[in-house]
This record gives structure tokens, C-alpha cells and sequence, in this order.
């Protein structure tokens, strides 16, 4: 949810994304089944969005957000 509010991501991007917040690799199809869940898939681009009806979920202060993401997310929420 955190990252999907920011821009639509690919599966891969996601994946590298939250690896670098991990000790460990991230499960690929834990991610897929939380996608099904919070995203819709833009078939064209083959990217994941964040289901609009998510984005009051979204965290200002989530840990896994740089400076600039966060005032992108403040951004977002007005």
C-alpha cells in the first residue's frame, strides 16, 4: 500500500524495492497474493496501482519512505 501510493510499480520494481528494506529476499508470491488484494493491474503497462479506495490507509510517517516521498504522500492526502 505504502509504495503503490506513490506510483504505479511493477512487480519486479516492488520487489527490489522492498528488498532493500529486508534482511531477507521478499516472497514473490506473498507479494502477488497482497497485490490481488490492494492493487488493480493496468494491463497496458503492466503495472500496479493502488486501488483509490486504499489511499486513506496511507502512512505519512512509514519508516520505508525517503524525505521526499513523504511530502509527496502529504502531498497526496490533501
Amino acid at each position: 500500500v505504502q509504495l503503490l501510493a506513490l506510483r504505479p510499480h511493477r512487480k519486479h520494481e516492488l520487489l527490489q524495492r522492498l528488498a532493500g528494506m529486508q534482511a531477507g529476499r521478499p516472497d514473490g508470491a506473498g507479494l502477488l497474493a497482497a497485490l490481488e488484494e490492494v492493487a488493480e493491474l493496468d494491463p497496458t503497462e503492466c503495472c500496479y496501482r493502488l486501488k483509490e479506495t486504499l489511499v486513506g490507509r496511507v502512512r505519512e510517517d512509514w519508516p520505508g519512505y525517503t524525505a521526499q516521498e513523504r511530502r509527496q504522500v502529504a502531498l497526496l492526502q490533501r
